[in-house]
């Protein structure tokens, strides 16, 4: 029954320990970075599309305002064949006043424009900056659901084991691991004078009682200790 109990309890502890790396497989510190990075960058993508489009309301604004100036230029002029002198000093003076305007106008489309470009440009810079950290998120995510699910089945594999050893024992015994196990660790191996589940030093009754080949729990974490007085 000892060595029997000591490969359960070996196999309990791999079960463990298997458990512990699968809980402890988290996102890592790159990952974080880049998945902030990525949407510090769709945040600024998106207030630059939100300026580009009011640049192009903007711009379209003005050609409205250039067509409609056009028009009345081009009505202005059509007076002037039948103007008098004082007509013609007044079709004059508004035309000089529409041309000013649209010289005002082109210029500040002009700029609009220029604006627009620079800010399309910057959009696409960003994007395909998005899209590279996207990608390498992908990646880093692969590969962490591919190590989760290596572990995983390190784990079902741990399992099975242990459950094959127990389904070994006599039912008394097994009864008595099993309820343990509902509760956390069922078995622990005395190395030197010390638990292997939670390495505390055996009291000197324990220890003594544990020589003499009697059945004996650990103190402080109430595993059932087992192994070679």
């Amino acid at each position: 029954m000892g060595t029997e109990l000591v490969s359960l309890a070996r196999a309990e502890e791999r079960v463990w320990r298997c458990r512990a790396a699968l809980e402890a497989l988290t996102d890592d510190a790159e990952l974080a970075s880049l998945r902030a990075e990525r949407d510090r960058l769709a945040r600024e993508r998106a207030g630059l599309h939100g300026e580009a489009l009011e640049l192009e309301h903007r711009i379209a604004q003005l050609d409205a305002q250039r067509h409609e100036l056009g028009r009345r230029q081009s009505r202005l002029r059509a007076q002037e064949s039948t103007a008098d002198y004082r007509d013609q000093e007044r079709l004059d003076s508004e035309l000089d006043t529409l041309r000013r305007r649209l010289e005002e106008l082109d210029e500040g489309e002009l700029e609009a424009m220029e604006a627009l470009d620079e800010l399309r440009a910057r959009e696409t810079s960003l994007a395909e900056h998005e899209a590279l950290t996207e990608r390498r998120i992908a990646a880093l995510e692969e590969a962490l659901e591919g190590e989760r699910a290596r572990r995983a089945a390190e784990l079902s594999e741990a399992k099975a084991h242990w459950a094959a050893l127990l389904g070994e024992l006599d039912e008394p015994v097994r009864r008595r691991i099993e309820g343990r196990a509902r509760r956390g660790r069922s078995l622990a191996l005395v190395d030197g004078s010390r638990c292997s589940v939670c390495h505390m030093t055996l009291s000197q009754a324990v220890a003594s009682s544990f020589a003499r080949g009697e059945s004996v729990d650990c103190e402080s974490c109430g595993a059932w200790l087992v192994g070679e007085a």
